[in-house]
């Protein structure tokens, strides 16, 4: 039993396969950043620097740049390099963060990887994994008596993305107003298996709201939506190369992750 704690916040899987305390889930590309820090840990970080995740942002920005197309995807994309390049400019390649720094392999009998944005692990943003913090540790110890632990949070975004997507497409969901309605007053108790006990009239109102937002019905929604996975992560997933399919990364949910070391 360790006697520091350490929270975390990100997007993960939690049913991660491993053999003898390596990952040996087909999902994981061996030869990306999480695979290849198992096998050869200076290979990984040489290959996936600082430097070149920066390359990789920048070759990114200029084709963006280029783009004469006014979708809104792409503005996000150009606005979130831009303030990419701007943090490059005031910091060093070797400051105190690195793209390892993003990923948390499990404790054992864990079963996690845990990914968290770059952008939430620098400057005062550091709160989304805290180290050896006095209230953590009270907080932890009174409650769960230093055991590690796992926190799906499947229906709770994660602030500043607030938004929510189809995990089969990446789209967004559209319309807020119903989408918000349906979530916070539906979807959750959809979660835990109830619906069946709804009259046919109160399916059929779920049902146009699932429908108003690009769903067929509660069912749908209760599987298939989930919080976005952040623009930062998915660039950071295809630099790192972590997934043997790009589509994986939607299957990442957002989880709070506690370890003792």
């Amino acid at each position: 039993m360790g006697v520091r704690v350490q929270k975390m916040l990100g997007y993960g899987l939690s049913d991660i396969k491993f053999k003898r305390g390596k990952i040996v889930d087909p999902r994981i590309n061996k030869a990306g950043i999480v695979g290849l820090n198992e096998s050869d840990f200076d290979a990984a970080e040489e290959e996936y620097s600082v430097d070149r995740w920066r390359a990789f942002l920048s070759d990114r920005y200029d084709r963006v740049k280029k783009s004469s197309s006014n979708k809104s995807s792409e503005f996000e994309l150009r606005l979130y390099l831009e303030c990419e390049r701007e943090w490059a400019a005031k910091t060093s390649p070797a400051s105190v963060w690195s793209p390892e720094d993003c990923i948390y392999v499990g404790a054992p009998g864990q079963r996690i990887l845990l990914l968290t944005p770059p952008e939430m692990l620098r400057g005062n943003k550091k709160d989304w994994r805290r180290y050896d913090d006095s209230m953590d540790w009270l907080d932890e110890y009174l409650d769960h008596k230093s055991a590690p632990r796992v926190r799906d949070l499947r229906w709770q975004p994660l602030s500043p993305y607030w938004s929510w997507i189809d995990d089969r497409t990446g789209k967004r969901v559209r319309n807020p107003d119903n989408y918000a309605y349906a979530t916070d007053d539906v979807a959750e108790e959809w979660s835990t298996g109830n619906a069946d006990r709804h009259s046919s009239a109160d399916r059929k109102h779920y049902a146009a709201i699932a429908q108003s937002i690009g769903f067929s019905d509660m069912d749908d929604v209760r599987k298939h939506m989930v919080p976005e996975i952040p623009l930062s992560l998915r660039l950071f997933c295809e630099f790192g190369q972590i997934f043997t399919s790009e589509k994986l990364v939607f299957a990442l949910r957002p989880m709070l992750v506690v370890s003792w070391l």
